[in-house]
């Protein structure tokens, strides 16, 4: 009787251990200044993407268009700085108006050490899931989009 219980609790030990090992990531607490907030735009594309600081994100067609033709929420989930001074972001996207509407997506962002260039890349998802995230900003992608900070 007491094999069982000692191989039970072994077991449950073993779960949480693993379990917080690969889903436990604590979720980033976004700052109210954090350097993916703005307007962002590329002139050669005529695209232009807002991100705010509550969350929420919208995406213009052409840029100069008062009304965006997608948007959504944006939930930051990790943010980092790599050697070189640029800051990245893992974010859980869904979209709440326009194409594609309810999709959702998991994106890298890449922000310049000078703040003035944001590159992004995206998979769709059915679930958002840690791993499932873009490790690398393949240029040659049709999910990359690269922005440029709009001057106020």
């Amino acid at each position: 009787m007491r094999k069982p219980a000692i191989l039970f609790a072994s077991l449950v030990i073993l779960l949480v251990v693993f379990g917080v090992s690969i889903f436990g990531q604590e979720k980033y607490t976004p700052k109210p200044n954090e350097e993916i907030y703005g307007t962002w735009v590329n002139e050669e594309t005529n695209q232009k993407t807002v991100k705010n600081p509550d969350g929420s994100f919208a995406n213009y067609f052409p840029a100069s268009y008062s009304k965006p033709f997608q948007g959504g929420k944006s939930e930051i989930f990790k943010k980092w700085t790599d050697s070189e001074g640029s800051v990245y972001y893992n974010t859980f996207d869904t979209l709440a108006f326009g194409s594609y509407s309810m999709d959702k997506t998991q994106c890298l962002w890449k922000v310049s050490k000078s703040g003035t260039v944001l590159e992004t890349i995206w998979v769709g998802v059915s679930e958002f899931r840690p791993d499932k995230f873009p490790s690398t900003l393949d240029t040659k992608s049709g999910n990359y989009f690269i922005y440029y900070r709009a001057k106020e």
